[in-house]
C-alpha cells in the first residue's frame, strides 16, 4: 500500500496537501472553514482517513458550488463571518442526497454544535481536529454515509420499478395483496384466469423478485395498499 500526496485546490486557488496512507477511498469530503490553519488541519485529517477532499473558505462559496458537488461528507465550521455553519447545514440537507454533515467547533461553541446536531448534523468535532476521537467520528460518518447511499439507491430502484408497472398490473397487484386468488381476480375484472397469471408473471419480472412471495414483500415495502373492494 503506497502513501500518496493528495491535494485539492480550495476556492481561493491555493492547494492544501496532506500525506497519508489511504486504506480505502471513503468518498468525497468538503471542508468549510474561514480560518486557514483549521481548514488545513481538517482537510489533511480527512485525506488521511481516505477521503478525496475539497476545501472552501466560506459558507457562501460552498453554497454557491453545492449544486455541482457529488454527495459526500461535509465538515463545516460552526462560526463563520458571512454564512454560518447552521445555514450551510440547512442548505446541504435540503438537497436530500444522503450527505453527512459534521460540524467543527472550538470548545466555547459546543452548545451551538449540539444545536446543529438537533437540526440534522451527523456529529461534531472539537478543534483542533485530530487523534483517535476525531478518527472515530469520521469512521462513523463514512459507515453512515454508505448505509444512507445504499438506502437511497434502493429507494430509487423501487421508484423505477413502480413506474414500470402498468395501471392494469397495479390493479392485479393490489388484489393479490388483499389475498385474492387468481380465479377470483379474473372474475372481478371480467378477464380469463390466464390473463391474471400473465399479469402476475410480468409483475414478478418487472420487480425483479423471482417469486410470488418476493413480489408481495416488495409491494409491502413500497407501501402499496391492498384492494379493499
Amino acid at each position: 500500500m503506497k502513501a500518496g500526496l493528495l491535494h485539492s485546490p480550495d476556492d481561493t486557488g491555493e492547494a492544501e496537501r496532506g500525506i497519508g496512507v489511504c486504506l480505502a477511498h471513503a468518498g468525497s469530503a468538503y471542508v468549510v472553514d474561514d480560518l486557514e490553519a483549521d481548514r488545513l488541519v481538517a482537510s489533511r485529517f480527512a485525506i488521511d482517513a481516505g477521503y478525496k477532499v475539497r476545501t472552501f473558505t466560506s459558507g457562501s462559496n460552498l453554497i454557491a458550488e453545492l449544486p455541482r458537488l457529488e454527495p459526500g461528507l461535509f465538515i463545516v465550521d460552526v462560526m463563520m463571518p458571512d454564512v454560518d455553519g447552521a445555514a450551510v447545514l440547512d442548505a446541504v440537507l435540503a438537497r436530500d442526497l444522503g450527505d453527512m454533515v459534521i460540524m467543527m467547533s472550538a470548545h466555547g461553541d459546543v452548545s451551538t454544535a449540539i444545536g446543529t446536531m438537533r437540526r440534522g448534523a451527523h456529529d461534531f468535532l472539537l478543534k483542533p481536529v485530530g487523534g483517535a476521537e476525531s478518527a472515530a467520528v469520521l469512521a462513523r460518518a463514512a459507515a453512515s454515509f454508505q448505509q444512507e447511499r445504499a438506502r437511497t439507491d434502493a429507494d430509487a430502484s423501487t421508484r423505477e420499478m413502480l413506474h414500470a408497472i402498468t395501471p392494469k398490473e397495479m390493479v392485479v397487484l393490489r388484489k393479490l395483496l388483499a389475498g385474492k386468488r387468481n380465479k377470483n381476480i379474473a372474475f372481478e375484472l371480467g378477464v380469463s384466469e390466464r390473463t391474471v397469471e400473465v399479469h402476475r408473471s410480468r409483475l414478478i419480472k418487472r420487480t425483479d423478485t423471482a417469486t410470488f412471495a418476493g413480489l408481495i414483500a416488495f409491494a409491502v415495502r413500497a407501501g402499496i395498499e391492498p384492494d379493499t373492494d
